[in-house]
């Protein structure tokens, strides 16, 4: 590690641990400090926008920069001027690699899912499945893969159903390249593109919902943990890998404030998440 970096480890650290002392009901400061702390305003790893204080300083950290190797891109844009526009000038960049593209939303999932790309630029606006819903189901199937969501208009109600549906952030088409580049090693490195705006709109609907905000996904992995089910079996139920249920049990313990399977069994009765929709 460069002692640039060991310096900005230390001075994030330092923040990150008066950061930790707020209580959770001062989200709203808590996401303009990480604004004021982050390079570019751009909010460090905020997971699923709600990360309580606790959590800050882990996030942060596992957040900075690092040898990340080549990162592969999936381009994903009904428009085939801008799409190979972006392709042609991406590829002179030493550590990106265009890997695939897509027109549709449709051929999109169908493409995240055979080549697997490191970070998906995709076009919100696009006939038959647009962008949100490509990201949703691309997030179901590889949950692991960052989605850049690229909009016209800076539209927080677009933006927002976007980032509920799993993308890491958006940019507004017209982005410099220095911008677009930026936002892509962001995302690559465990970043999010979120701007206050979207951050504070995201924490006031969450704060107005009583649930916590379990997906379809998640779920279903709850009501086969609930039966007891190992994770090997739940990955063969579901059609997915060990990895990916592991995954969605971080997610679930996260959301639900607990550490094990069998708090988050009691939470989730308590929540009432495990009745079936027929209950």
């Amino acid at each position: 590690m460069s002692t640039k970096d060991s310096r900005n480890r230390a001075s994030i650290a330092g923040k990150s641990a008066h950061i930790a002392e707020m209580e959770a009901g001062e989200l709203p400061l808590l996401y303009q400090r990480l604004v004021e702390m982050s390079p570019n305003g751009i909010i460090v790893n905020a997971g699923d926008h709600m990360v309580f204080a606790n959590q800050i300083a882990a996030d942060i950290l596992d957040a900075l920069p690092v040898e990340l190797g080549m990162c592969r891109i999936l381009l994903v844009d009904d428009h085939e001027l801008a799409r190979h526009g972006t392709k042609a000038w991406l590829e002179t960049v030493d550590d990106m690699e265009v890997v695939g593209e897509a027109d549709t939303g449709d051929w999109a999932i169908v493409k995240a899912q055979e080549l697997e790309p490191d970070v998906i630029l995709m076009d919100i606006h696009m006939p038959s499945v647009n962008g949100i819903e490509a990201t949703k189901r691309i997030m179901e199937a590889l949950p692991g893969c960052k989605v850049i969501l690229l909009t016209v208009y800076d539209d927080d109600d677009h933006v927002r159903e976007g980032i509920r549906a799993g993308a890491k952030g958006y940019l507004v088409k017209g982005a410099g390249r220095e911008e677009i580049l930026s936002g892509i090693r962001t995302v690559f490195a465990g970043g999010s593109l979120v701007s206050a705006s979207v951050l504070g709109s995201l924490a006031e609907d969450r704060s107005q919902n009583q649930g916590p905000g379990v997906t379809t996904r998640e779920r279903e992995v709850l009501m086969r943990l609930a039966s007891a089910a190992p994770t090997k079996q739940i990955a063969a139920e579901l059609v997915v890998s060990e990895n990916t249920v592991n995954y969605h049990l971080r997610n679930l313990y996260q959301k639900l404030g607990v550490k094990n399977r069998t708090q988050a069994i009691r939470a989730s009765e308590a929540a009432g998440l495990l009745k079936s929709s027929t209950d």
